[in-house]
């Protein structure tokens, strides 16, 4: 049976080693197409016409798209639509739904959500072709390694909205706290940032000096805080990625959106860290207890001030936060494996 992936550039998810290769390994021909790209070098118009040569050609059972944007134009969706069945992933319905993905719905046999909010939406709007699925993890590629635990705290993810806070109070709880991404930066030593800070603007506590950190990230004035160059951030590779999994004691999550703080969404990191054989520590979501067992696989927080007592609980109990860690890889092993998710979807519309 053929399979046409027809795909995204992304910067912060591995798109083909959890979906093409699980395709690949469930025995689909997969035929990969990559629109970013397309896009870049032959233009949007140029890019609508070779996706529809290539279903033409190949003739796909099955045209798997995993959404973004407009790469692809609806006209194109609407065509290819009519000669194989067609699925689209739609990633962060739970801010996009509004303003993105009930407007592309219409051009696919099916739409697959990762949000429960959403699959409701979908289901008002007259979209009965939606199936709610979640993320997940390629156990190939997402591996415990088994290594020496070298970071009490890690974090891997954007600088964006309120994480630069919640980081900030983590340290100024004195909690030894690495973090990696777009957008982050190692501070110079935090006591002569501390020390400028309260001479020039008469800062007395720690919780007007984090109230102000907050002021500055919020309109982006990062004068006060130069970074050291060595330091630097920038986007992490793969096989990085996984390692720090592997060698932090602690894995935090954070769980707002990019769009509103207030939206709080399960993402991959929910089902890699655990994969990894790592603890993963998460902002608490009713949904997760669909997935796992909470302080028994994962370890969820309430609010800040649960966040930090969490933080150094978990730091002095290993025992304990090894169970808790090994016990989540069992269940993600078991239950949370892109193939697994892909049969399921299969199953449902009756390809498999």
């Amino acid at each position: 049976m053929k399979l046409l992936f027809n795909t995204v550039t992304t910067t912060g998810y591995e798109i083909d080693k959890n979906f093409y290769e699980t395709f690949k390994d469930l025995g689909f021909e997969t035929i990969k197409f990559n629109s970013t790209e397309h896009n870049i070098k032959f233009g949007k118009k140029k890019t609508d016409e070779i996706l529809i040569e290539l279903v033409n050609t190949n003739k796909p059972d099955v045209i798997f798209t995993f959404l973004n944007k407009y790469e692809i134009s609806k006209n194109t969706f609407k065509k290819i639509k009519a000669k194989s069945i067609s699925l689209a992933w739609f990633a962060d319905d739970h801010w996009r739904y509004n303003i993105y993905s009930k407007y592309m719905a219409p051009f696919f046999d099916y739409c697959l959500t990762t949000s429960k909010t959403a699959f409701e939406h979908y289901k008002r709007d007259g979209f009965g072709n939606v199936i709610k699925t979640q993320w997940a993890a390629n156990p190939r590629y997402y591996k415990n390694l088994d290594l020496e635990k070298i970071y009490d705290v890690s974090f891997i993810g954007y600088k964006y909205g309120i994480r630069p806070h919640i980081i900030n109070t983590i340290k100024n709880n004195r909690i030894n706290i690495k973090v990696f991404g777009k957008g982050w930066t190692e501070l110079p030593v935090r006591k002569k940032i501390n020390k400028k800070i309260k001479g020039i603007f008469k800062i007395n506590t720690l919780r007007e000096l984090s109230f102000f950190e907050q002021i500055l990230n919020k309109f982006q004035v990062t004068s006060f805080f130069k970074p050291q160059k060595e330091n630097e951030s920038k986007f992490i590779s793969f096989s990085k990625l996984v390692r720090l999994y592997n060698i932090s004691k602690i894995n935090l999550n954070l769980a707002e959106s990019s769009a509103n703080e207030k939206i709080l969404q399960i993402k991959g990191r929910n089902f890699e860290i655990p994969m990894c054989g790592g603890l993963i520590l998460t902002k608490y979501i009713p949904e997760l207890t669909e997935y796992y067992d909470i302080g028994e696989e994962i370890i969820c927080y309430e609010n800040l001030n649960d966040l930090i007592n969490k933080i150094n609980y978990f730091l002095k109990h290993e025992e304990e936060r090894e169970d808790v860690a090994k016990r989540g890889y069992e269940r993600s092993i078991k239950e949370h494996t892109y193939e697994k998710r892909f049969k399921t979807i299969f199953n449902e519309i009756g390809i498999f």
